[in-house]
């Protein structure tokens, strides 16, 4: 039977309509399935969650106590005299970079784009510097390094636009 309470219906048809339903008595321990089927599908939507965490676990254990080693120590190898230039040259920029960073206050958006730019390329640089193989390819990689430090430092020196400003936030 279906119901249709409309705005014009008076309160004596609405007592009336309800009072022609039929009577309808619950089943005993209805309330106790419906907690355990509700409970039942809050465990299966956190068993993924669970099982990423655990995962996470898992991965932290692993992973920390792999970080927290000595490194091997790096066995110095003769270098190319141009490698070796490249390397000094790299450390010479950083220390200039150390010394003008503080004096760059402010940038325009489009600096700090390139900086952030800049610096992610360092990043991937620098990871590949870590596990290279050849001479070549390490005078390769020192030479962009020291390029991307090149860039990076007269970004630090070029004096920014007016509009637009940001302030400098640094990563590297």
């Amino acid at each position: 039977m279906q119901l249709f309470i409309q705005s014009s219906l008076n309160q004596d048809e609405l007592k009336r309509q309800l009072q022609a339903l039929p009577g309808f008595t619950p089943p005993a321990g209805g309330w106790m399935r419906l907690q355990r089927a509700q409970l039942r599908r809050r465990r299966q939507r956190f068993a993924g969650v669970g099982g990423l965490a655990m995962a996470a676990c898992l991965m932290l254990a692993i992973g920390v106590p792999n970080l927290l080693q000595e490194p091997a120590p790096i066995l110095v190898q003769p270098q190319a005299s141009e490698t070796q230039q490249l390397i000094n040259r790299s450390r010479q920029l950083e220390l200039r970079l150390a010394a003008v960073r503080p004096q760059v206050a402010r940038w325009s958006g489009a600096q700090a784009v390139q900086v952030s730019q800049i610096e992610q390329g360092l990043s991937l640089v620098d990871a590949r510097l870590n596990h290279v193989q050849d001479q070549e390819t390490a005078e390769q990689l020192w030479l962009r390094r020291v390029q991307l430090m090149q860039s990076l430092v007269d970004l630090h020196q070029q004096p920014s636009a007016a509009p637009g400003l940001v302030y400098a936030a640094y990563q590297y």
